[in-house]
């Protein structure tokens, strides 16, 4: 069963275990054929200074609930967390 991410949903890497927030839906064209994108906001990894995105075939991430992200020691909103200065 598939399940279709939306903008603001949170999802993990299936091949690098990066977790982040969907921001946009993208596409791309491999031979010939259209495959759905994701661009995600990348939350995981307490010492980024700037804000990074990953863009990858929507196959690739899978679904994260907003009560699982205290595992990850993410803030609810990665916003709130991408602001806070480094080191704290």
């Amino acid at each position: 069963m598939k399940t279709m991410l939306n903008i603001g949903d949170y999802a993990l890497h299936k091949t690098t275990g990066k977790l982040g927030q969907v921001v946009a839906y993208g596409h791309e064209i491999i031979d010939s054929v259209y495959h759905a994108t994701l661009k995600v906001e990348v939350v995981s990894g307490a010492g980024m200074s700037r804000r990074n995105f990953v863009e990858d075939l929507s196959s690739q991430w899978l679904p994260v609930k907003e009560d699982e992200l205290a595992k990850y020691k993410i803030a609810p909103n990665p916003r709130e967390w991408s602001d806070m200065p480094i080191g704290a």
